[in-house]
C-alpha cells in the first residue's frame, strides 16, 4: 500500500488491487432445445404416424362401404304423375297408373332372359306400354366394351327378324350407359339402355306400340334410375 505524506489527499478508495466477486456457479440440469432431443423427434414422428394410420382407416372404411361403384348421384325428381318403385338394388320412376310387379309377362318379347336377376316391371295393359329394369349376371360380353355383342346376347332374333340400332352413349347420373332402339316385325318398338354402375350392369327397357312413344317415355324416365 502506498504511503502518503502528511497533508496529502486521502487515499483513493480505488487504489490497489481490485477484488472481483466470485463467479456464481449454478448447479443443475442443462436445458436442451426440443429439436436436439431424441425424445422430441420421437414424439413428432409418432404423431405423424398416428395421423397417417387414422387417415388410412377412414379411407379404407369409406371405400368398403362405397364398394367399386362408380359414383352415381341421387335420381332426378320423378315426373308429375309418376311413382318411384324399388327393385333389387335400384329404384326408378314409373307412371302411377301402371301395374308394378316382378313378372313382366309377355310385355317384352324382344328380350332374352338368360342373364337376368330379379326384374321389376311396370306395365300398362290398355295402351301396350311398359317399363322394365333388371340386374344382369354372368355376362358374356361387356356392354361398354363390346356393345354390339352384348345386345346380340340380350335380344332374341337379333339381326334377323329384329333390328338393333345403336344410339349415343349417355350418362345416367354419373353412370355410364349405352342406348339402343329395337324394332319388332309386329310394329312395336323398344328403347333400352345398359347402365354400368361399376359393380353391376342393369338393363332398362321401355316398350310402346310406336317408336315415338317409346322414345318419349324412355327420355322422361331414364334419368330417374338410381342404383342403391
Amino acid at each position: 500500500m502506498k504511503r502518503f505524506r502528511p497533508g496529502s489527499p486521502p487515499a483513493s478508495p480505488y487504489a490497489g488491487p481490485r477484488v472481483l466477486p466470485a463467479p456464481t456457479v449454478s448447479v443443475g440440469v442443462r436445458t436442451v432445445a426440443w429439436n436436439q432431443r431424441a425424445s422430441g423427434w420421437a414424439t413428432v414422428f409418432g404423431t405423424v404416424a398416428l395421423a397417417a394410420i387414422v387417415a388410412l382407416v377412414i379411407v379404407t372404411v369409406t371405400d368398403h362401404e362405397r364398394g367399386p361403384r362408380l359414383g352415381g348421384r341421387p335420381p332426378a325428381a320423378a315426373p308429375q304423375g309418376s311413382q318411384v318403385v324399388d327393385g333389387e338394388g335400384f329404384a326408378i320412376a314409373a307412371p302411377s297408373s301402371w301395374i308394378v310387379g316382378t313378372d313382366p309377362g309377355t310385355t317384352f318379347p324382344q328380350l332374352r332372359r338368360r342373364d337376368w336377376g330379379t326384374p321389376l316391371a311396370a306395365t300398362d295393359g290398355i295402351n301396350g306400354e311398359g317399363l322394365m329394369v333388371v340386374p344382369l349376371h354372368h355376362l358374356r360380353h361387356d356392354a361398354q366394351v363390346d356393345p354390339a355383342l352384348f345386345w346380340s346376347d340380350q335380344v332374341l332374333d337379333a339381326g334377323t327378324t329384329r333390328s338393333i340400332t345403336p344410339g349415343p352413349h349417355i350418362g345416367v347420373h354419373g353412370f355410364r350407359a349405352n342406348r339402343v332402339t329395337i324394332t319388332d316385325p309386329s310394329g312395336s318398338a323398344l328403347v333400352a339402355a345398359s347402365i354400368d354402375t361399376g359393380d353391376r350392369t342393369f338393363l332398362v327397357a321401355v316398350t310402346a306400340p310406336t317408336l315415338a312413344r317409346a322414345t318419349t317415355r324412355f327420355d322422361s324416365l331414364i334419368q330417374t334410375f338410381d342404383a342403391r
